[in-house]
């Protein structure tokens, strides 16, 4: 009899008290709540990127480091930035706390010494923010000595001009001065925007060393033929017109980033290939509106998914070669395709 009322007893206790927790229970419960816990973290997509205003320095001249701090898509509004640069003997030559502003951009400026070394120099950022995910970036640039540097274009030594990567050598040659409205929105457009992200300033390392090896040449022979300057103009025009409008493509997308260069880059090759190639190849009828012509676009589109697929690859694993192949056959894909496509289109309107 006590049994049974000791039976009794705990069932009674057991319907006061619910149901017993079992393990499936606790089990289910751990994983709720750890993906409570990870979730907001999984979710924040914190970056922050870092460029300098040129990829080559001489000693003792000044650097500008810049970049923004993005969480996902929205900019990160008072964010600490560590910026601390290594010379090639990873030696610190420069550390310095900034924060960024309501876009989260961040920029710094420091001096290198007339004896600086020689070499590659670091960059490395690192971002920080109550509530966010700290994280990092890098990049560098060149120093080299005052000697290797060359002349300044001057139009009354036209003859001694030499390359300098921070000029735009042909137009220069071609309006007259580096004042030109022509010639300050090219320099804006390559220095303010292009080489201010991965992908455009490895695209600017390729166009450099194909651009140098003939524009000192070709801007002598402008600046002394004034004949030439205006035949010049008319060959330029069509080019500074695409450049400004992939230029204004920035203020509908976001400055500064990978994905828009990207665009902008697209926008203007393709848009140079209509303009220089596709017009008079139509005008010519050399495409025809035939399976040959289809096969060939067809190769064409497949060129710039590889040409893309390779360089979103660089960008994700920062590797500057794929960088550098996949901006330059960026470019040269979309420049084939819309120099294909105008003509193509022609014929079958026709």
């Amino acid at each position: 009899m006590g049994q049974v009322n000791l039976t009794r007893n705990v069932l009674i206790y057991e319907n006061q008290m619910g149901p017993p927790i079992r393990s499936r229970d606790l089990l289910v419960a751990s994983i709720v709540l750890s993906l409570l816990i990870l979730i907001p973290l999984v979710a924040s997509q914190t970056s922050i990127n870092v460029t300098t205003d040129r990829p080559q320095y001489v000693v003792g001249s000044s650097v500008l480091i810049a970049g923004k701090v993005l969480d996902g898509q929205s900019s990160v509004d008072g964010a600490t930035v560590s910026i601390q640069v290594d010379d090639p003997q990873n030696t610190p030559v420069h550390v310095n706390l900034v924060y960024t502003d309501q876009s989260g951009a961040y920029s710094d400026q420091f001096s290198l010494t007339p004896e600086a070394p020689q070499g590659k120099y670091t960059v490395f950022t690192s971002a920080n923010k109550a509530g966010l995910n700290n994280t990092q970036a890098k990049t560098q640039f060149t120093v080299i000595s005052q000697t290797l540097t060359s002349t300044t274009f001057s139009p009354t030594t036209s003859s001694q001009m030499q390359p300098n990567p921070s000029k735009c050598l042909i137009a220069t040659a071609t309006y007259g001065s580096e004042m030109a409205p022509e010639v300050v929105m090219l320099r804006n457009f390559r220095d303010s925007q292009v080489v201010r992200t991965s992908a455009g300033r490895n695209f600017m390392l390729a166009f450099n060393t194909f651009y140098y090896s003939f524009s000192p040449q070709a801007a002598t022979f402008i600046s002394d033929h004034s004949n030439v300057k205006t035949f010049m103009k008319l060959v330029l025009y069509p080019m500074i017109t695409v450049l400004s409008l992939a230029a204004q493509l920035d203020t509908v997308l976001p400055s500064n980033t990978e994905i828009a260069i990207t665009i902008s880059g697209i926008f203007a090759a393709s848009g140079l290939g209509v303009v220089y190639l596709g017009i008079p190849l139509a005008m010519l009828g050399f495409c025809r509106e035939d399976e040959n012509s289809r096969t060939m676009i067809r190769w064409t589109m497949i060129a710039c998914v590889i040409s893309l697929g390779t360089l979103a690859v660089g960008e994700v694993v920062i590797s500057p070669a794929l960088l550098l192949i996949g901006s330059a056959t960026v470019v040269l894909s979309f420049l084939a395709l819309g120099s294909a496509t105008l003509p193509y289109l022609v014929q079958r309107m026709k």
